[in-house]
């Protein structure tokens, strides 16, 4: 069964999966859910998706990132791809053995990930070897990177799983790359070979990335058109029919193409303090459960280490009917609890859903400003302390230190997104969102 995914009205196509992923390489949201046969995505061919190391007919140097959860991808599934089907200039019908380029898993080593780099002749081959990390095939997140450069002297073909993993191929030479056939995802650019999986966050840049540029990356829960060098970005939370938005605001809009399918779909979870004792009161709401086991609630005084705290047996329904749910628990005394609901199928597989932090202090409200922030954050303390920044997993990617009275930090290079503010102190702890633009 595909984790939360919701099937959108009037497509007779793609399963869109809602779903939070639980590691720090990831975040919460929708999610593209690929059948492995009958269903992949097709964006219109544009010179900023060609590669071209003279950069006259594509870019010079391109970064393509894309986060996957697999645990039987395919044999030889491309992910991404723009590859002709012959060896040439300007060729514009779509195959496996020809111009241009493929970023796609392998079944070998129990999954890993392989490029395929072309020039307008058969030789050489650009591609550099299978990425040095395996056992992708493993039914979790990672995050992959596949990039094209050139140096004034190499065309150079690198990549990288979850920021490590380093392969590269440099080979002397300006080569031209490109081609006139459509970008496919899930699918090669003849339609086959296609991937079985979940997918997300898919971007482009016109950039060839340093290993720094790829953990910024993985850390960046949202991009758009103010985020630098981003020619395309597909997220899939708002797709409308069978079309996906381009988030770059470049209007790279993808298209769906597939079977509907009908999974779990999370519609809403809250998670709020009830104002007696440490109680918290949750309710959540679904549609469309099938082959549906049963909730954990997990709770957590660090958002990092959580317990299960109760469970929840799944109602189950018919296709289109909703289910409401309600849990109470106590939090122990806890300033601040994490809460997180732990989805489980009656096969055993099982995924998260965003973590929520419930407040129980009346004065801990913490006032950080400017939110949203872009470079300086400021903050008036009443003492010293430190402040941590999380995110909506629970992971800490800053922390400072406070002294009372005014206080500025530089929060620069804080990836975009929505965190969690945390200021500790001797008299307690205040947590606030914070937005990073």
């Amino acid at each position: 069964m595909k984790r939360y995914t919701k099937t959108l009205g009037g497509l007779a196509g793609i399963a869109i999966a809602a779903l939070s992923w639980g590691q720090a390489k990831a975040q919460s949201g929708y999610v593209l859910s690929l059948d492995g046969s009958t269903q992949y995505m097709t964006v219109p061919h544009s010179t900023a998706f060609n590669a071209d190391a003279n950069g006259v007919k594509g870019i010079q140097n391109m970064t393509i990132t894309f986060r996957f959860k697999t645990a039987a991808g395919g044999t030889n599934a491309r992910v991404v791809a723009k590859r002709a089907s012959t060896y040439g200039v300007d060729k514009a019908t779509g195959g496996t053995n020809g111009t241009g380029y493929e970023a796609f898993l392998n079944s070998g080593n129990s999954g890993q990930l392989g490029p395929n780099l072309r020039t307008t002749a058969s030789n050489p081959n650009l591609g550099a070897a299978f990425n040095a990390n395996t056992g992708l095939y493993n039914n979790a997140w990672h995050h992959a990177t596949f990039i094209v450069a050139y140096d004034g002297t190499n065309t150079i073909n690198s990549t990288y799983v979850d920021g490590s993993g380093y392969t590269t191929k440099s080979t002397v030479g300006a080569f031209d790359m490109s081609n006139l056939v459509t970008l496919v995802i899930g699918a090669d650019c003849s339609f086959n070979n296609k991937y079985a999986g979940l997918l997300d966050d898919i971007r482009i840049y016109n950039k060839a990335f340093t290993a720094g540029d790829v953990a910024t990356d993985m850390a960046t829960v949202t991009v758009d058109g103010t985020t630098p060098n981003l020619v395309a970005a597909w997220d899939f939370e708002n797709v409308s029919g069978s079309t996906v938005p381009d988030v770059s605001g470049n209007n790279h809009d993808g298209t769906l193409v597939g079977n509907p399918v009908l999974p779990l779909s999370l519609l809403s979870f809250q998670a709020k303090a009830s104002g007696i004792g440490h109680q918290i009161n949750l309710n959540w709401k679904t549609a469309n459960e099938r082959s549906f086991s049963h909730f954990d609630i997990e709770s957590s005084q660090d958002g990092q280490h959580f317990t299960k705290v109760g469970s929840v047996s799944a109602k189950g329904n018919a296709s289109g009917t909703e289910n409401t749910y309600h849990y109470s628990f106590s939090a122990n005394g806890a300033a601040v609890a994490y809460v997180r609901l732990k989805s489980v199928d009656q096969d055993g597989s099982s995924s998260y859903s965003s973590v929520i932090a419930v407040s129980f202090n009346k004065s801990a409200s913490l006032s950080l400003s400017p939110n949203p922030v872009v470079n300086q954050l400021h903050l008036d303390s009443e003492s010293a302390g430190t402040l941590g920044i999380y995110t909506t997993a629970g992971k800490l990617v800053k922390q400072f230190s406070v002294a009372k009275g005014a206080n500025s930090f530089n929060v620069a290079t804080l990836g975009a997104g929505v965190y969690l503010a945390k200021l500790s102190t001797a008299s307690g702890t205040q947590s606030t969102k914070l937005v990073k633009k």
